[in-house]
């Protein structure tokens, strides 16, 4: 196992996703994806290969699964198994060889300018970690929403955990035929009343992405706020939106992208 950092995080990830033989598992997990030319390359490579439904892309979900699903359509429609975890936070990329395990989002943002660090897993040489990260997919595809594939999460889970674990796919069950319907009862129409503009009380440290205390004067957690304060340099580029969570140029002076600044005005 080694460390590896900088901009060599993004090029061991993407080796990961290239060296992909036919019918091996690959799993790509990242909460914020966005293809950039480099990446979209080495997926189209490992999907051409044999049982392209075992390559597993996980990304994260609710409010973010519109913007993932324009992302993952293409290796979708190469046959890519996609799934969706409401606040996925998790940052992996697992071959059958090898595991990169850190930081990186894979975001082009993050593989060009952020600063990243992870650990480079020979999973021959590290049967336990192996074990381990398997059982944490499984687990994530537990929890996985249909919110992006078309096919169902069950068909879906039943067809990655027999590829990954041997596990054969449940029969199916016929729906029993109801021996009489109900009466239809007419709905009386509800005047809907004018929606309240939502007041955000949790935010996200612009730094390591924690939930924090929505607070514009104070937009890190602990820990980073006593790094940062070695500087205290408020224009010092950060990561994520405080209000949103999502990726952009932010700073301890600006912490809020322009979208959520102009929604808190």
């Amino acid at each position: 196992m080694d460390l590896v950092y900088g901009q060599d995080v993004a090029k061991h990830m993407i080796r990961v996703i290239e060296n992909r033989q036919d019918n091996e598992l690959l799993v790509v997990c990242s909460a914020y994806f966005q293809v950039w030319l480099r990446l979209e390359q080495a997926l189209k490579v490992a999907l051409v290969r044999a049982k392209p439904q075992a390559v597993i892309i996980a990304v994260r979900g609710g409010k973010d699964a519109a913007k993932h699903r324009l992302q993952v359509q293409p290796f979708a429609d190469m046959g890519a198994t996609i799934v969706s975890v409401d606040r996925l936070h998790a940052k992996y990329v697992m071959g059958e060889r090898l595991a990169v395990v850190g930081s990186m989002n894979l975001v082009e943002s993050s593989a060009s300018n952020s600063w990243e660090i992870a650990f480079l897993v020979t999973l021959k040489q590290e049967e336990k970690v192996k074990a381990q990260l398997m059982a944490a997919t499984k687990d994530l595809l537990r929890i996985a929403k249909n919110e992006i594939d078309v096919r169902s999460a069950e068909a879906k889970r039943s067809e990655v955990n027999s590829l990954m674990f041997g596990e054969p796919a449940p029969a199916k069950r016929e729906r029993a035929t109801p021996s009489r319907q109900k009466p239809t009862v007419a709905k009386t129409a509800k005047t809907k009343k004018p929606r309240r503009k939502a007041v955000v009380v949790t935010g996200f440290c612009i730094r390591c992405e924690t939930d924090v205390p929505h607070d514009v004067e104070q937009p890190l957690c602990g820990r980073c706020l006593k790094s940062w304060s070695k500087y205290s340099d408020e224009r010092y580029a950060e990561n994520v939106c405080h209000s949103c969570g999502e990726p952009h140029d932010t700073c301890f002076a600006k912490p809020q992208c322009k979208p959520c600044w102009r929604d808190a005005a």
